[in-house]
């Protein structure tokens, strides 16, 4: 390792590390400086973690609205925090995770504030793969990122806003962002929070209590079974919704789009199901809760399992709670 050379503040040794860094500054071509200033980075000593290292980070976001394109200032209301696991077996899409192809297994850690100015700070859990969906008043994502983001243990970290253009800088503003102004905010875990996710335990006990008079095994509406029963490893509700992306709209497969559009078109927003039991679908209304672990559900890309392990996954199938994965749990 080159560690000493390459903190050196020396410019002498930079160019002893990378030699051609200094022809390619004076000939202004930024985007290879760009790419040596990375590998340049590669060569940084790393420090082990101390034993008693916190298991959290702090996260601040200076406004949600930028990036967020028309949407009304005061609109967004909450971010919802979800935790990405990684996939610890080769195979590409199996075991599958939902209808979408190469999904990731994934947690809904819970929410917090947004303050009136776009502003957010918040603890998050530290040295795990998260990402951020903007939520309205209903609890539905009118952004939500497909990429992910991380804090060290103990670190603050910060972005300007939601998916802005990332030579952006914070607007000037004439104080503080108003999240600055307090403590940040413990991510409140709700219904849904804290483990891993679940289609039979957290969105099949809905359609069980509003739904099974009309959409069941003994009277199928509009070829649509909304039951629990099992089929081809999900359930029949499952494949029932999601055979019609208009009811259930997501994203077909693990993909590169990084910045999705605003506007929430490919999650509960976008759904027709929401929209339809929203207004209250054959004069039957969903509770509060109810409609926000559809749209919960909805904007995570519909998945069905919340791990990549297949006894897990049968254990989820029959409607049990699973743990949080070994490889994510983290220091004690």
């Amino acid at each position: 390792m080159h560690g000493p050379r390459a903190v050196s503040k020396d410019w002498k040794a930079w160019q002893a590390v990378f030699p051609s860094l200094g022809k390619v500054w004076r000939a202004g071509r930024m985007e290879s400086m760009k790419r040596h200033i990375f590998l340049l980075g590669l060569l940084l000593p790393l420090v082990a973690l101390p034993d008693n290292a916190p298991p959290t980070g702090e996260m601040l976001v200076t406004d949600i609205y930028q990036g967020l394109g028309n949407v009304p200032r005061g609109s967004i209301k909450e971010l919802r925090i979800v935790q990405i696991f990684p996939k610890s077996i080769w195979p590409a899409n199996s075991p599958r995770i939902g209808i979408a192809g190469e999904e990731n297994a994934l947690a809904i850690l819970g929410t917090v504030p947004v303050e009136v100015d776009g502003s957010a700070r918040f603890i998050v859990p530290a040295r795990k793969p998260i990402l951020f969906q903007a939520l309205d008043a209903e609890g539905c994502a009118y952004q939500a990122m497909r990429s992910t983001t991380s804090v060290q243990s103990g670190k603050s970290t910060s972005c300007v806003g939601c998916h802005e253009h990332h030579l952006t800088a914070p607007a000037k503003t004439s104080g503080q962002p108003l999240a600055m102004q307090r403590p940040p905010a413990r991510i409140k875990p709700g219904e849904l929070g804290g483990r891993p996710f679940s289609f039979v335990e957290m969105v099949q006990p809905v359609f069980n209590r509003r739904c099974l008079r009309c959409h069941s095994d003994t009277k199928i509406e509009k070829g649509m079974d909304l039951s629990g029963e099992p089929e081809k490893g999900f359930t029949k509700s499952y494949w029932s919704l999601c055979s019609d992306t208009n009811m259930v709209p997501r994203f077909a497969q693990r993909n590169q789009i990084q910045a999705t559009p605003p506007g929430g078109q490919t999650g509960a927003l976008g759904s027709r199901l929401w929209k339809m039991l929203r207004a209250g679908h054959n004069n039957i209304k969903l509770t509060e809760s109810e409609l926000r672990r559809l749209a919960a559900w909805l904007d995570c890309n519909a998945v069905f399992y919340g791990t990549f392990d297949p006894a897990e996954q049968a254990d989820q199938l029959n409607g049990e709670r699973i743990p949080m994965p070994e490889i994510q749990r983290g220091r004690k």
